[in-house]
């Protein structure tokens, strides 16, 4: 088996994300670029619940990066610019993502959804959506 680089458990240091964005296949990266864009999209907007209104700021995070976005949302993002063929595709490169540490899905049982987001500052967001292969 690879030995799987992974990325640190520091939520500024952002010394290994390009070791793992380099580690990573192409269209891995693509997926979690697609995902960064996304979970920086959703600054400045309210969580709402099922029924659209806001979500309590006590039981949800004030921190937009936190929230992160439902796997529906990045699938569909990812489908659409033809960075994952399917369901099935974009859950084996979710799998991997989480292995390496880069991506945590949590389950929003509010909102009876799935949740994912890059746990990392907005100084590896940048890095993730700047990143360039050699």
């Amino acid at each position: 088996m690879a030995r799987k680089v992974r990325f640190g458990s520091s939520r500024t240091d952002h010394s290994g994300i390009l070791k793992v964005l380099s580690a990573i296949a192409p269209r891995h990266t693509e997926c979690l670029q697609v995902l960064a864009s996304l979970q920086r999209g959703t600054r400045g907007r309210h969580a709402l619940d099922s029924v659209g209104n806001e979500r309590s700021k006590a039981k949800y995070p004030s921190n937009d990066r936190e929230a992160g976005v439902t796997y529906k949302e990045w699938m569909g993002r990812c489908v659409k610019e033809m960075k994952a063929k399917s369901d099935h595709a974009l859950r084996e490169m979710l799998r991997e993502l989480m292995d390496h540490g880069v991506v945590e899905k949590d389950r929003d049982f509010e909102l009876e959804t799935e949740m994912v987001r890059i746990p990392f500052s907005d100084v590896v967001l940048s890095l993730i959506l700047n990143f360039k292969r050699p």
